[in-house]
C-alpha cells in the first residue's frame, strides 16, 4: 500500500500522552484495559503506515454559485478543458464549472487569494509547487484524500503524485503528464538510407546521425538534424542520463549543483552539437524563418507528449517516437505534469474536489488523450493511449519512456528565477557565454535565493 500524503508526528511518549486524549487512569489498567489500549495504538500506527492516519476534516462549502477553473494552454487544449467540464455538468444536473481562461493562471491566482477572491480549481506544474505552497496560496489536499475513501492515490504514476507533494503534503494532483522523447522523420531517414533511431541510441548516435542527416548549401541550412528546448525541463533529461543532478536533493534543496562535472558535461554535449557541429539552429538560425519539425526543418526533435496534437495535425509525413537517448546513468524522463490545485478561500472547497476528481479520472484524462493533450498519468487508462492508433506508430515508446520518468525538482524559489534560467540557457546556447560560467552563475543565483 502507498502511503498517503499526511504529516508522520513522532509517536508520543507516555509521560507526554496525557493530556492528548488518550484516557489515563489511576493504578494498574486491568489486562483487559491494556490489551485494547495496545490494539487501539498499533491500529493507529498500522494506519499512519498505510496513510490513513486521522487528519483534520476538509473544509465544508460556504457558498453558493458557478465553479470556477482557471487555467491556459493552446486552443485546442481549451476546447479539451471545455469538453471536460460540459461532460462533467450533463453528468451532475444543477452543478456549474466556468472555465476562466488566464494568460498567467499562477500570477492570476496569487493576485486573486490576496484579495479574497480565488478561483476554485486552478492549474500549475511541478516548478512552482514549493513557491506556491510555501506561500500558503493553495490549500493542501491531505484533508479530503483521507476522508474519501473512493479515490485512490495508487491509481496514478507515482511520479506524478510526487510531483505534486510538498514536505509530505499534496497540494496538487495531475490531468495529464509531459515527458520528453524523441521525434523522428521517418520518411527523411528512409530517403538518406539512415537507419531509424533505437532504443539502445547512445548521445553519440544522436549526434553522428545528426550531422549526417543536417542539409546546409553554403551558409544556408535547409534542415537541420535535431532541435531541443533550452529551458531546464528539457534540458534536465540529458543533464539525468549523464549522471549530473541540478540540486543535492530534489525537494526543499540546500544547495544548487550545476557547476559540477556531470552537468557541465551534457551541457557542453548539446552546445557542441549546436555551435560546433551546427545541426540545431542558433537564435541567429531561425531569424526571419519558421523552422519546426512538422513542416520538415528538423530530421529529429526532443517532444513532449503535450505537443503530439501538433504533429499529429499537421506533420504531413511519416514520423515516429523514440526513446531519448541513454546515457552514462540510467535514462530518465521529465515528470512535467500539469497538475490541478484548490487555492486559499474557495467557499467551495467540496465541490471542488468533486469536480477534481472527475477531471484527474478516466472521462478527464481520457479526454486529453483523445486532443493528443499529453500522457494520462492514470495506471487504468494506459492502454486507452495505445488504442488511440498511429500516428505515431510507436505508441509503445510512451508507455516505455513511464518506466523512467521521475519527478521534477521542487525548490520554493524556482517559482520566480525560472525564467532567469530560461535567460541564461539561452545565452549559453547561442555562444555568449561558457558552460563552466553559466552554470557557476546559476549556482550563485539559486543559492542566494535558497539561503534567502
Amino acid at each position: 500500500m502507498t502511503p498517503q500524503p499526511t504529516s508522520d508526528p513522532a509517536a508520543p511518549s507516555d509521560t507526554q500522552r496525557e493530556g492528548t486524549g488518550v484516557e489515563r487512569v489511576r493504578g494498574q489498567m486491568s489486562r483487559r484495559r491494556q490489551l485494547s489500549a495496545t490494539a487501539s495504538l498499533g491500529a493507529a500506527a498500522a494506519l499512519a503506515a498505510c496513510g490513513t492516519q486521522t487528519a483534520a476534516p476538509a473544509p465544508a462549502d460556504t457558498g453558493t454559485g458557478p465553479l470556477t477553473w482557471m487555467l491556459n494552454g493552446s486552443a485546442e487544449r481549451m476546447a479539451a478543458y471545455q469538453r471536460i467540464a460540459d461532460s462533467y455538468m450533463a453528468q451532475n444536473p444543477g452543478k456549474k464549472v466556468e472555465v476562466v481562461p488566464a494568460d498567467d493562471p499562477i500570477a492570476k491566482v496569487t493576485t486573486l487569494v490576496v484579495a479574497g477572491s480565488p478561483p476554485d480549481v486552478s492549474t500549475v506544474t511541478p516548478v512552482w509547487v514549493g513557491g506556491l505552497a510555501e506561500k500558503g496560496i493553495y490549500q493542501s489536499l491531505d484533508p479530503f484524500l483521507s476522508g474519501d475513501r473512493m479515490f485512490r492515490l495508487d491509481d496514478y504514476h507515482p511520479s506524478t503524485i510526487e510531483g505534486g507533494r510538498w514536505k509530505k503534503q499534496v497540494y496538487f494532483l495531475p490531468l495529464f503528464l509531459n515527458l520528453h522523447l524523441l521525434a523522428y522523420n521517418a520518411a527523411l531517414f528512409r530517403q538518406r538510407n539512415v537507419p531509424l533511431p533505437t532504443d539502445q541510441w547512445t548521445f553519440d548516435k544522436l549526434r553522428d546521425t545528426a550531422v549526417q542527416l543536417t542539409e546546409r548549401s553554403g551558409d544556408q541550412t535547409s534542415v537541420f538534424g535535431f532541435d531541443h528546448g533550452t529551458d531546464l525541463n528539457n534540458l534536465l533529461p540529458w543533464i539525468w542520463a549523464n549522471g549530473g543532478e541540478v540540486f543535492d536533493r530534489n525537494e526543499a534543496p540546500t544547495k544548487s549543483t550545476m557547476a559540477t562535472p556531470k552537468v557541465i558535461e551534457a551541457l557542453q554535449q548539446l552546445v557542441d552539437l549546436r555551435l560546433k557541429q551546427r545541426a540545431i539552429p542558433t537564435t541567429a538560425d531561425r531569424a526571419g524563418r519558421t523552422l519546426n519539425f512538422q513542416t520538415g526543418g528538423f530530421a529529429m526533435q526532443q517532444q513532449s507528449a503535450s505537443g503530439l496534437n501538433g504533429l499529429v495535425t499537421q506533420a504531413k509525413f511519416e514520423w515516429d517516437l523514440q526513446l531519448l537517448p541513454k546515457g552514462s546513468a540510467p535514462r530518465a524522463a521529465i515528470g512535467g505534469v500539469i497538475q490541478m490545485g484548490i487555492p486559499k478561500g474557495t467557499k467551495l472547497p467540496q465541490s471542488a474536489w468533486q469536480f477534481m476528481k472527475y477531471m484527474i479520472g478516466p472521462a478527464g484524462t481520457q479526454e486529453m488523450l483523445r486532443a493528443n493533450q499529453g500522457m494520462t498519468p492514470h495506471k487504468p487508462s494506459f492502454q486507452e493511449f495505445i488504442k488511440l492508433g498511429p500516428p505515431p506508430k510507436n505508441r509503445q515508446a510512451v508507455l516505455d519512456a513511464m518506466t523512467t520518468v521521475r519527478p521534477l525538482p521542487k525548490a520554493a524559489p524556482l517559482e520566480s528565477k525560472y525564467a532567469e534560467y530560461t535567460k541564461l540557457f539561452g545565452e549559453l546556447f547561442d555562444g555568449k557565454k561558457s558552460v563552466p560560467d553559466t552554470c557557476a552563475e546559476i549556482d550563485r543565483m539559486m543559492n542566494a535565493a535558497i539561503a534567502g
